[in-house]
């Protein structure tokens, strides 16, 4: 017995010092035309063993620079999903074959799903020890954190796209993204998630403009319709928000609807939101 806790003593050395090496090295930006580039699972997968245990440990050591972390149960329990998907990613193998590493893979996405509610949680409880760790450093700390964590959880989901053949041949990129199409989607989303928790549903316009005839006024370029959606649920949900708590009564919230803008060149799409 007393040999083998010595031998997890080192083995949580080892993974320490490992974590270490890797989160003194910086992530690779990656642009879509770089995700493009690596359409065969096998390329996705050898990417994502080299730069998924880099994301993983820039944050574990983020965590582990919140002074007394181990006293915050929701960050100790991120702390150790994201040790644990390092210490997975790090030793699963991806020959013969890739099933192996696939289901790596999705099981640390899938652990991601509670870590936005429990860093909120965690930043709650931290706010309340003092001034310190007031907005400004809970902004900071999560505008870096959850960044983190968005581009991974794309990549990964790029992945297992490929892998699973779940979408098309590009995965979870839409060559062809309707831009307009997504803000509606988020809208209708978001109207309903306001309406249930405030009993009013904010109007939401989008309107398209574009200079190309060949769209047909429908800006469409290549990019990840989820992570755009993702991206336009987040700021509706502030502007529907701002719009209910501004209105007096509904004859008022008719009055002042949330306006989503679309425009396109041929080098660039916008979107623009005004509440």
């Amino acid at each position: 017995r007393p040999r083998r806790n010595g031998s997890v003593a080192a083995g949580a050395e080892d993974i320490s010092a490992e974590v270490a090496e890797f989160a003194l090295m910086k992530p690779h930006p990656c642009t879509l035309g770089d995700v493009v580039s690596c359409l065969e699972p096998w390329r996705a997968a050898k990417f994502l063993a080299s730069e998924m245990p880099i994301r993983f440990a820039e944050r574990i050591r983020w965590i582990e620079s919140v002074p007394k972390w181990e006293e915050i149960p929701e960050l100790v329990v991120v702390y150790n999903i994201h040790l644990r998907t390092f210490r997975a990613l790090r030793s699963v193998d991806r020959r013969p074959t890739l099933d192996a590493f696939t289901a790596v893979v999705k099981r640390a996405v899938d652990d991601q799903h509670e870590v936005v509610r429990l860093m909120a949680e965690a930043m709650h409880k931290l706010c309340e020890r003092g001034p310190e760790f007031g907005p400004a450093f809970v902004d900071e700390f999560l505008d870096g954190f959850l960044l983190n964590r968005f581009g991974s959880n794309v990549l990964m989901s790029q992945y297992l796209a490929l892998a699973n053949k779940t979408h098309g041949p590009t995965g979870i990129i839409d060559p062809r993204c309707d831009a307009a199409e997504v803000c509606r989607q988020a809208a209708r989303d978001v109207q309903d998630v306001c309406e249930e928790y405030t009993a009013h549903r904010p109007i939401v316009k989008v309107e398209t403009h574009s200079t190309l005839g060949k769209d047909k006024g429908v800006p469409r370029f290549t990019y990840i319709p989820g992570a755009l959606r993702y991206i336009m649920c987040e700021l509706l949900k502030n502007s529907c928000r701002a719009t209910v708590e501004a209105c007096a009564d509904e004859r008022e919230l008719k009055d002042r609807p949330i306006n989503v803008v679309v425009c396109a060149d041929e080098h660039n799409v916008a979107i623009c939101t005004s509440d």
